[in-house]
């Protein structure tokens, strides 16, 4: 598809303005610079289409980077409701430190 754009991006403006060319209202100079304006204009434009690739890696990287944040915050929150281990003897069980 972006191999399209390239040759529109050189015969369109050419036909486009080959009849004022050729009714002698602009010289070659003047198509040309008809061609370069297009070609920039058509760059500019493609500017999207050139870098979605980037653009949808850099979402997907954002997107795993904010999940991770939101699974680290609700650990916080598990963390806080749970009571801590504690350490203690048990009364039902003989004490073999002793022997």
């Amino acid at each position: 598809m972006t191999n399209t754009y390239g040759w529109i991006g050189i015969v369109v403006p050419i036909l486009i303005a080959a009849p004022v060319y050729f009714s002698g209202q602009i010289g070659f100079g003047g198509l040309m610079m008809a061609v370069g304006a297009f070609n920039q204009m058509n760059s500019s434009l493609r500017w999207f289409i050139n870098n979605v690739g980037s653009i949808a890696d850099w979402r997907a990287t954002l997107m795993r980077v904010a999940d991770f944040r939101i699974a680290l915050n609700k650990t916080d929150v598990v963390h806080d409701m749970e009571k801590p281990i504690e350490v203690g003897d048990n009364a039902d069980e003989p004490d073999h430190r002793e022997t």
